[in-house]
């Protein structure tokens, strides 16, 4: 374990809250678009989608990272990694963690919120329409 490569770790950690920030937002914004039914969301959901794999990205090269030092991937690897860590280091990464967590956490909650809307609108069309399937559309007789 080297002192530059914790360096990118940490950096890595503080890159991914910013990008978690942005999706936050592209997370509210989706909603109101999708509630509005504007014409944007595809772009907006272009924008968003990108956000996601350079997440993903991280977070493949932070699990990499952690098994290049013998450490597990993922949350358990993380803390082990913590726990070895001098203590203002690992003070501050916990911190970052946290902060990662937490953020996680609402962007998963806003995205479901925004399932639920969709779930009631597709809900409404199957009442409205009598369509039972969700791959089908009503019978047209003309």
């Amino acid at each position: 374990m080297t002192i530059n490569s914790i360096k990118l770790y940490i950096t890595s950690l503080r890159q991914d809250i910013k990008k978690l920030d942005v999706l936050i937002s592209a997370l509210e914004s989706q909603y109101e678009l999708l509630n509005k039914r504007d014409t944007g969301l595809d772009k907006h959901n272009i924008k968003m989608l990108e956000v996601l794999n350079s997440l993903e990205q991280t977070h493949a090269q932070r699990d990499a990272f952690l098994i290049s030092l013998s450490l597990p991937s993922g949350s358990k690897g993380l803390r082990l990694l913590c726990n070895k860590l001098p203590e203002p280091v690992k003070s501050m990464t916990t911190d970052l963690l946290q902060e990662l967590t937490i953020k996680s956490k609402h962007c998963k909650a806003l995205n479901e919120r925004s399932g639920k809307l969709l779930a009631s609108q597709r809900q409404l069309m199957q009442r409205l329409t009598g369509v039972k399937n969700n791959n089908s559309y009503p019978e047209m007789n003309i």
